[in-house]
């Protein structure tokens, strides 16, 4: 039973057929119509040519891809052409990831000529856990609790100091509590299953063409937000050390013993040492000399454990803003999954040996593929004029060198296929 939100080819009959599939917040862009420059010159190249366009929300995000994705493989089973024509899928942007989505059913993958993905910023994931170096932060609560009850008005803005740790422990505190409720709220098979459907699954490269302009403003934007990602994470690893550090010195100094040891070490030494300085300077009695001393450790420890907070939460707000780019649903598994744009599709590395960004698995396991890689076509597209205000990665598919090479690609895997 074919769905109505799957449309016809328009023409029905034909030996080349083409599903269009737009890009993000572009439901109503003008390449996919019927007078624009790719259908005009695929018509006059192939004949009547059987197009149609996939639409789906354009929304940017995780969910909104996969369900877009689902929609055309969906069309693509339903309202297949003919067996002995030809079929490409062309997409714009992220409908390039959509389109590559879609062949993770492997009767569609074989049954698919070729796909022409114009300025795609191709997703990778791989799974990551940060929510355990915010310990740190979390201790904070501790400290800063501790130094409220000693009210250490001896300590000029005491009090307000220990407020901030306390806010700052709070709002690391929600960062942790949030990151580890979205990881463990599913379980572990769905969370698989939702790793799974974001990887790009494996697509013959020779079927596949990339292009993408030179001053492409989305991917550069992208790339930025991937470094970022990556440079926190790199220094993300000092806490980490620190944590493991704390870790295996707690284990030596078994568990209780060292956490003791650990709090209470500094505490002792405050103490002695504004006693000693207290006996030659001033004559204070045991008990505000044992406050004060008490508070000094304190505020010492708070101050040491709030750098860490802080250094947590600027990470943290660095890392939520590196996922921007990819939608909401990026952004509340940025503590579990890393999602980054590459400019070849992850099966590209495994074909030169490479470890996949979100791969866990050795580059000495990944299956090496055949072929060779997918044909790129870099294009430098002329400066705008004054009055324009279009993205180069909006207007790619406007240019009619852009268009001719996209045809004459199409048509070189009409004529190999032939053979």
């Amino acid at each position: 039973m074919q769905s109505d939100e799957c449309p016809p080819f328009d023409p029905e009959t034909a030996r080349v057929y083409v599903t269009m599939v737009h890009g993000t917040w572009a439901t109503d862009t003008p390449w996919v119509k019927k007078k624009s420059l790719l259908r005009q010159t695929l018509n006059a190249r192939f004949g009547p040519v059987g197009f149609r366009s996939i639409d789906w929300t354009g929304k940017n995000s995780h969910a909104a891809r996969l369900n877009g994705a689902e929609k055309l493989r969906r069309c693509l089973a339903e309202r297949a052409p003919p067996a002995d024509s030809k079929h490409f899928i062309i997409a714009h942007s992220h409908g390039g990831n959509i389109a590559l989505y879609a062949m993770q059913d492997e009767a569609l993958n074989d049954s698919i000529s070729g796909i022409v993905c114009m300025a795609t910023p191709f997703i990778c994931i791989r799974e990551r856990e940060l929510s355990r170096t915010l310990i740190f932060p979390m201790a904070s609560c501790f400290a800063g609790g501790l130094f409220l009850v000693f009210k250490p008005t001896e300590i000029p803005g005491g009090q307000i100091f220990a407020w901030v740790v306390l806010l700052c422990a709070a709002l690391c505190l929600v960062l942790w509590l949030a990151s580890v409720a979205t990881f463990r709220k599913a379980k572990a098979r769905a969370r698989t299953e939702f790793l799974k459907s974001l990887r790009l699954p494996e697509f013959d490269s020779e079927r596949l063409l990339i292009v993408r302009p030179t001053g492409d403003e989305a991917s550069g934007g992208l790339v930025t937000s991937q470094f970022l990602s990556w440079a926190v994470i790199l220094i993300w690893k000092v806490m980490d050390r620190v944590y493991e550090f704390f870790v295996r010195w707690r284990q030596k100094t078994s568990g209780v013993i060292g956490v003791t040891t650990f709090v209470l070490a500094p505490i002792l030494l405050g103490v002695l040492g504004l006693f000693g300085i207290t006996l030659v300077l001033w004559d204070i009695s045991a008990l505000d000399l044992l406050r004060g001393g008490i508070a000094l450790s304190l505020a010492i420890i708070g101050l040491v454990i709030l750098i860490f907070g802080l250094y947590g939460l600027v990470l943290a707000t660095a890392l939520i803003a590196s996922q921007c780019p990819f939608g909401f649903d990026a952004i509340r598994h940025c503590f579990t999954l890393q999602t980054t744009a590459e400019s070849s599709p992850p099966f590209e590395l495994q074909s030169t040996g490479d470890e996949p960004p979100h791969s866990t698995t050795p580059s000495s396991t990944v299956p090496k593929r055949r072929h060779s890689p997918s044909q790129v076509v870099h294009v430098s597209l002329p400066p705008l004029k004054p009055e324009e205000r279009d993205l180069d990665h909006s207007r790619l598919y406007t240019f009619e060198e852009v268009v001719v090479q996209i045809v004459d690609w199409i048509e070189s895997r009409v004529n190999f296929q032939k053979k």
